[in-house]
């Protein structure tokens, strides 16, 4: 397995690389097709990487949508090099039962023995570039660093406490409402209803870091019925003072496919 390969790997003395791939968005096309499908389309993607990958290296399947490669005495521009390769192979839509799809991959490198020694540690830092590459906008490449591992952990954090707080009836969750006026007089006419969340130590977290997170995680329902309970709650308070006061409220695509949220 990966582990076995990096042990043998770093028993020759020698340095190289770690590669770990991952699939952008494949879920997504597990619900277009379905997993039967999905997993012949996967077959396919990993058949369209094995045809890049020098005939000395073994690539390794992973857990989901992932793949492992071990590069001895690779250096940085021969890992961009295969993965620029790889990319190429996906530049344009796939085709599998009469339906395109599109692929992206995104990845995470590492370098041994610089990085560590440990193989459980050299795929966690793999891991860690992975995911930071896919939260940084998918189809990249990234290399790991102290400072990318510090916000994969940070990352974590803030999605075991969302969860938590999800469990406990959105708790640190906050609602707050950006007046929508009147281009003519300016009279207030209605109210955005705009998502906040404080972490464990009640600090304002960026929106743009938790939302992600509570869409990946698929927790953007429940806190989506929430905010909806509570927008409409304060909206028939308001409508007591302005009688055609409106209430916006953002959704997401992850809300929209939920079929229990419309009800």
């Amino acid at each position: 397995d990966l582990g076995e390969a990096l042990r043998t790997a770093r028993g020759t003395g020698k340095g190289g690389g770690l590669l770990v791939m991952g699939i952008d968005n494949f879920r997504t096309v597990n619900e277009a097709f379905n997993h039967e499908v999905g997993d012949a389309i996967l077959r396919e993607i990993s058949e369209c990487i094995l045809q890049n990958v020098p005939r000395r290296l073994s690539l390794y399947r992973l857990d989901g949508d992932e793949f492992g490669l071990i590069y001895p005495e690779a250096d940085e521009e021969m890992l961009q090099e295969f993965f620029i390769r790889v990319q190429r192979e996906f530049a344009h839509p796939q085709v599998y039962d009469g339906r395109q799809y599109l692929v992206t991959m995104s990845a995470g490198m590492v370098f041994y023995p610089q990085a560590a020694r440990d193989p459980l540690v050299l795929h966690k830092y793999a891991q860690a570039a992975l995911d930071t590459a896919k939260a940084g906008g998918k189809n990249r490449l990234n290399a790991f660093s102290k400072e990318v591992y510090n916000r994969w952990l940070r990352s974590l954090t803030i999605q075991e406490q969302i969860l938590e707080d999800v469990k406990a009836g959105c708790r640190n969750f906050e609602l707050y409402f950006q007046p929508q006026v009147a281009g003519d007089d300016q009279h207030i006419v209605g109210a955005e209803t705009l998502l906040r969340w404080k972490n464990e130590k009640g600090h304002m977290v960026a929106p743009m870091e938790f939302i992600r997170i509570l869409e990946e995680t698929k927790t953007i329902v429940p806190v989506g019925r929430w905010i909806f309970e509570q927008a409409l709650r304060v909206c028939k308070e308001w409508r007591k003072k302005i009688p055609n006061f409106r209430m916006s409220v953002n959704m997401s695509y992850e809300q929209i496919k939920d079929l229990s949220f419309l009800e």
